[in-house]
């Protein structure tokens, strides 16, 4: 029995130290940074390139999760885009009301403003003090020529954030 279990913790111990040595810990904020300057210059394959790095257990997986989405749609490559936002939808995170109006953002851009507009309301109603959904969806709804309906979204944001310039 000693011998049994001596030889599992030795193997436990083997296993761990490789399974260490393989996986090197990466600049992921610096990652990020430098894919968003990439971004910003247009260069979209590359900056969805160093995106692609950060893995799933990483602290800035769900910032990278969002900002890949973010740069799919500027690059317009709606369905990607739209797959890459359900996956960080997956399980709850801190970028998921970012990441919920991004989708609605491109359900909108794929051709289908009344569903945008119920995910818009969705956020809303769960993150009734953040202004971005409130934005979009007025945006959403001068393009469908409600113009009476958007300057009231406008209006409820400009109460939650006066200096909200867009609006």
């Amino acid at each position: 029995m000693r011998k049994t279990f001596a030889f599992l913790f030795f193997l436990s111990l083997v296993v761990s130290s490789n399974a260490q040595e393989n996986k090197p810990l990466i600049p992921s904020g610096e990652i990020i940074d430098s894919a968003l300057r990439l971004h910003d210059n247009g260069k979209y394959e590359e900056a969805l390139e160093l995106y692609n790095k950060i893995r799933r257990g990483d602290t800035n997986y769900y910032r990278a999760v969002y900002e890949t989405a973010y740069t799919l749609l500027a690059d317009s490559q709606f369905a990607a885009a739209k797959n890459t936002c359900e996956k960080g939808l997956e399980e709850p995170n801190e970028y998921w009301p970012d990441l919920m109006t991004l989708y609605a953002n491109v359900t909108d851009d794929m051709g289908d403003p009344q569903r945008a507009l119920r995910i818009y309301d969705s956020v809303i109603l769960m993150y009734p003090a953040r202004t971005d959904p409130y934005l979009n969806k007025g945006t959403t709804l001068i393009r469908l020529e409600k113009y009476a309906e958007a300057e009231e979204v406008f209006k409820q944001a400009l109460l939650i954030n006066p200096y909200q310039a867009s609006c």
